[in-house]
């Protein structure tokens, strides 16, 4: 449950166990939701976007999960998802528009699961892996 004006009232975000979940701290009315192959952008008080047409266009393979989202302090249009699976070249995606288009950021990144990704304050990602974190500066 959240609350947009400290408690008087709060609101359910009806989240599957398992979903990759990110608040977006520049559009407190804005959060991320991932799961069954589907990255959805919630707008509160209750508008849904489907963003999982770009991501395929980019090359997600909507029978793996969307493990971690991280999204920028300032711009919430500015994120990153990490995906787990075994696909090569498709573990790391990002987009500067709020998911409409993305970037695929595997490179050169083992073909591992990823777990977790995290952006730091000098724009540096970290990405958590099965074998270990690496890091793109």
């Amino acid at each position: 449950m959240t609350s947009n004006n400290a408690g008087s009232s709060w609101f359910t975000y009806n989240v599957p166990a398992g979903w990759a979940i990110a608040t977006c701290p520049s559009n407190t009315n804005m959060v991320y939701l991932a799961g069954n192959g589907q990255l959805n952008q919630y707008v509160s008080p209750s508008t849904f976007n489907n963003k999982t047409s770009g991501l395929v266009a980019a090359g997600y393979d909507v029978n793996l999960k969307i493990t971690d989202i991280d999204v920028h302090p300032i711009n919430a249009n500015y994120l990153y998802i990490s995906v787990a699976g075994a696909n090569v070249n498709a573990k790391v995606f990002t987009t500067v528009d709020g998911g409409n288009t993305w970037i695929n950021w595997t490179y050169n990144l083992p073909n591992v699961p990823i777990f977790s990704i995290k952006r730091d304050q000098n724009d540096g990602l970290y990405v958590g892996t099965s074998i270990g974190v690496f890091t793109k500066k």
